[in-house]
């Protein structure tokens, strides 16, 4: 299995049935109780993790210094975003509306990107706390491990943020005077709102297609 795990990019899953079937028991218990060992015993494997809910083995990187890296870059991404995301709409403002005081709107944006993100993490952090407390055997989430836990799925929390990111722009277009306690709310269920922005966009580019083309929205 280590050597199998050299070949692998550090947060690539390994499908235990699928790479070692053919060296294992038949039967699906024993599978099992083989990987809750494996899971049990850290040392066995030097640079992997074990999920036995899922049955992968994720590569990891071998030193603490590397996993925290990840952990570090995904809060460079939030720091740079929350400095220049609400800089740029607040600059768009001005120029839609032609006035300076748009301006004094760039203090309730960085508020806002604050509380939507920290909404965010709310959800992540207490859905972490039910798995961690309806766990009864070894695996691996969040709880046990923040930094590991990033370091594995960096590239998915990635493209979550970015999701967020996404949230936090299509709120502010369509709601300029969110309150703060409402962008927590908003951040916290931030999947189906955006999801409920952009079916509403999708909506209105197909109706503004039609009528650019001469022809009658369909109700």
């Amino acid at each position: 299995m280590n050597d199998t795990l050299k070949n692998l990019r550090v947060g690539q899953p390994l499908d235990w049935d699928f790479a070692f079937g053919g060296e294992l028991p038949r039967d699906v218990e024993m599978r099992k109780r083989l990987l809750l060992e494996l899971a049990q015993e850290g040392g066995v494997l030097g640079s992997a993790v074990v999920d036995v809910e899922q049955g992968l083995i994720y590569k990891v990187a071998e030193s603490r210094a590397k996993q925290r890296h990840s952990a570090y870059k995904l809060v460079a991404f939030v720091v740079l975003c929350g400095a220049i995301v609400p800089l740029v709409l607040s600059w768009i403002r001005t120029l839609t509306n032609q006035s300076p005081f748009a301006w004094a709107d760039l203090p309730r944006l960085y508020m806002t990107y604050v509380m939507v993100y920290l909404g965010a993490g709310a959800h992540v952090a207490i859905d972490a706390l039910k798995v961690a407390k309806a766990q009864t055997r070894p695996s691996f989430h969040a709880m046990n491990d923040w930094v590991l836990w990033l370091h594995v799925r960096y590239i998915s929390i990635l493209w979550g943020l970015a999701w967020v990111l996404l949230g936090f722009i299509l709120l502010t277009i369509a709601m300029p005077k969110l309150e703060l306690l409402s962008a927590f709310f908003a951040g916290y269920s931030i999947d189906s709102i955006t999801g409920l922005f952009l079916a509403r966009f999708e909506t209105t580019v197909k109706t503004k297609t039609q009528e650019l083309l001469g022809e009658k929205p369909k109700p």
